[in-house]
């Protein structure tokens, strides 16, 4: 469970750091950007969900 909390976190994070979303922008479709952009929102979406139901259970 914590690898895949670790993973809805930090891929976002490294995504927007080397600027994935511009890159695929550029030389594939701004569709496809877009759709990579609204995917790290659901991974941090899903990440949050995740870290507080385990917070619950361990309560």
């Amino acid at each position: 469970m914590n690898k895949i909390i670790n993973f809805c976190f930090l891929y976002p994070l490294v995504a927007s750091a080397l600027n994935f979303q511009g890159w695929v922008s550029m030389f594939f479709s701004s569709t496809i950007g877009q759709l990579l952009s609204y995917g790290n929102v659901f991974l941090i979406l899903l990440g949050v969900i995740l870290l507080i139901k385990k917070e619950i259970t361990t309560l």
